[in-house]
């Protein structure tokens, strides 16, 4: 069950319905990031208790995937709730397995941030997932994604990895993006373009920023955040990004 970015407020009603009616509420905090206040909301509404659970309850030879064959079970997801693969693999799980699935979506991160940047939505490209690197492990291949994309005239969405419930720091993050490009053999977008930092969007506390890498590196956001890497936006993005400019904090 998809909950969308704001909580109680952007539960449909059909979700709202289903969970009153389960015999066992599971959030996803494996995928996403959901505020601590947001989940007590939640819980405290539908006077359920909400249990958080990882990864291995929900992949592979899953518990919940078990307890879905005599019990009535929703598992919550913050943003839409089938926008992970894993999500999408466990319900091909339930369906070969006889378990009935309903599905009910709702906004995810992908396509508010379009429309909340005034960036054409037909123009965004593949999103990017940058996960957290180590000197043993720095796959190049995450920037090579960006640069097709941007090569391509498209904006690009970079998911930032999930570790105990926060995405990866804004400055590492930058900073692990400049040194992919080095290693690409480029310089031509980071250092050249300016891009957009986008943390609780939609929620309490949200801040976009739009400005060059190195402005961005001075700011502090929240989690979870993404990064936009426009490609040549035309006049109208550009006024829609406007009010975003970092030199608008000053």
């Amino acid at each position: 069950m998809g909950l969308g970015l704001q909580g109680l407020n952007s539960i449909t009603i059909g979700g709202a319905d289903a969970i009153r009616s389960s015999d066992e509420v599971y959030l996803d905090s494996y995928t996403s990031v959901m505020q601590p206040d947001a989940l007590k909301e939640i819980s405290e509404y539908f006077d359920r208790k909400i249990i958080p659970v990882e990864r291995d309850f929900i992949e592979g030879s899953s518990p919940i995937l078990d307890m879905c064959r005599t019990r009535n079970i929703s598992l919550l997801v913050v943003g839409d709730g089938m926008s992970a693969t894993t999500h999408k693999i466990l319900e091909q799980n339930c369906a070969s397995s006889g378990v009935k699935v309903r599905v009910f979506e709702n906004a995810s991160i992908l396509n508010v941030i379009p429309w909340r940047l005034g960036l054409y939505t037909y123009k965004m490209g593949p999103p990017v997932s940058l996960p957290f690197l180590s000197g043993s492990f720095f796959p190049t291949s995450v920037f090579s994604k960006i640069i097709r994309n941007h090569s391509n005239g498209m904006h690009t969405i970079v998911l930032l990895d999930l570790k105990s419930g926060h995405t990866i720091d804004i400055l590492q993050a930058l900073e692990w993006l400049q040194e992919m490009e080095k290693r690409a053999g480029g310089d031509s977008i980071l250092s050249k373009e300016e891009i957009c930092v986008a943390s609780r969007v939609r929620q309490p506390g949200e801040k976009i920023i739009y400005g060059s890498i190195e402005e961005l590196k001075t700011m502090h956001f929240g989690s979870p955040a993404s990064i936009v890497i426009p490609s040549n936006p035309d006049t109208f993005e550009k006024e829609n990004l406007a009010p975003f400019r970092a030199s608008n904090e000053n």
